[in-house]
């Protein structure tokens, strides 16, 4: 079963790291990338991924703004989100938390912890 993963991040060398590790651990699933909360989601208005893997500090619409509009629309409010930030604030983590967010990853992180994250994530998919 071929699975899908909306990877809504701005920093272009997480993303490529992400769709590195992602080919490496599960070659099936595929990464769709977008570089910003706008452009993830107008995706969303025509597709319906399996995770969602989401920063916080994104262009036009913020992740925080992104994770609250999702979790209140029903069509959407079933999909984990896994928020991938470098905040650090504990405000941050609760409010993300609070929101709906199943797992807060903090940024940076080696390659060894990301082939441990995604591995983590594909519990999700």
């Amino acid at each position: 079963m071929n699975s899908s993963v909306l990877l809504i991040e701005d920093e272009a060398a997480d993303a490529e790291l992400m769709k590195i590790v992602f080919a490496e651990e599960a070659p099936d699933v595929t990464i769709i990338p977008r570089a910003d909360g706008e452009m993830g989601l107008q995706y969303l208005q025509h597709a319906m991924p399996d995770l969602i893997i989401l920063d916080l500090n994104l262009p036009l619409v913020s992740g925080k703004e992104v994770l609250q509009r999702l979790k209140k629309d029903s069509k959407f409010a079933s999909i984990p989100v896994l928020i991938f930030s470098s905040s650090v604030s504990a405000a941050d983590i609760d409010e993300c938390t609070r929101l709906g967010a199943v797992a807060y990853m903090q940024k940076p992180l080696s390659l060894r912890e990301t082939h441990d994250m995604v591995r983590q994530m594909l519990i999700y998919l």
